[in-house]
């Protein structure tokens, strides 16, 4: 008993809410890391073990960057295994576990009610379960339309079961800003395709902008709320001067360079397309090599 009660107290000293969130993390990271070693995971050769944290790592983080092939390196399960992995590090682990607590009707544990305020709020809420509850609406509602619209486009390309898992895929990698990708060119052979560039530019956005600010433009929509915060009025403005801002500064610094013989639509929607994912995402429809120093200091900005 007392051996207990000292592992107990040493758990409620120790583990903080900040340190729960970032062991939550380290978890799913090596979790993820142990499945793509297994033989089922991988399509040619088994993965390095450096290699298959990297992946799990930049997953779970959201980066984007890859150091394998997803298409090509990774069988459907392993495709899954990293889906799941930017799913859950895109939303925060902690979150999934509270959301479905809320779901069955029971009461949410202090620790994580701590830790999903700090992660999504900024200033206590006491409606956090209705916030929940619009964070997983929202997450079904957006990745379900990026699905929808991206599925017509990927039909053209691939049989109908091939072409839904590659539109769930890129939909749920662009709502979590991951820019995991399964074909090896990321997006540029869809460089000159508006619904393919929408969707995804889309999903970056309303997935980088943050839920509470989409649950009070919800909230001000129906009348709920009077006014939207001052976070939301900093969130939406300074995101609409980066996009508009990086697009033209793009547009400029690559219009004599790799948007030279490209017809003035395409440089416009490539342009705003790497304006968009540059915030925080890391799809791409142009060589990013071939850019200039200046874009390529613009895109790091």
């Amino acid at each position: 008993m007392k051996i207990g009660l000292r592992i107990k107290i040493f758990i409620s000293r120790h583990l903080t809410p900040p340190r729960i969130f970032i062991l939550s993390f380290l978890g799913a990271i090596l979790t993820g890391t142990l499945l793509l070693l297994l033989p089922f995971t991988t399509a040619r050769c088994s993965l390095s073990f450096i290699d298959a944290l990297f992946t799990s790592a930049s997953a779970v983080c959201v980066t984007g960057l890859v150091v394998v092939d997803l298409g090509r390196d990774l069988t459907f399960w392993g495709q899954i295994v990293t889906l799941i992995l930017f799913q859950f590090g895109g939303l925060g682990i902690l979150t999934f576990s509270t959301v479905f607590f809320v779901l069955m009707g029971r009461s949410i544990p202090l620790k994580e009610r701590e830790i999903v305020q700090a992660t999504f709020l900024h200033d206590p809420r006491k409606d956090l379960k209705v916030i929940l509850k619009s964070i997983l609406l929202f997450t079904l509602l957006y990745e379900a339309l990026g699905t929808f619209f991206l599925l017509i486009r990927f039909c053209q390309d691939f049989p109908f079961s091939e072409a839904l898992f590659y539109s769930i895929y890129h939909a749920v990698s662009a709502f979590n800003n991951c820019g995991y990708s399964l074909y090896q060119d990321s997006l540029v052979r869809y460089q000159e395709d508006w619904m393919v560039n929408l969707a995804v530019m889309g999903l970056i956005i309303v997935g980088g902008i943050g839920f509470i600010v989409q649950y009070e433009i919800l909230a001000k929509f129906k009348r709920i709320q009077r006014r939207i915060s001052i976070h939301t009025k900093i969130v939406l403005i300074t995101t609409l001067i980066l996009i508009f801002l990086g697009a033209f500064l793009f547009y400029l610094f690559e219009e004599g360079n790799v948007l030279k013989s490209i017809p003035i639509q395409n440089k416009i929607l490539i342009s705003l397309f790497q304006s968009v994912t540059a915030r925080t995402c890391g799809f791409n429809t142009i060589e990013i090599g071939a850019l200039t120093n200046a874009t390529i200091l613009l895109i790091l900005f």
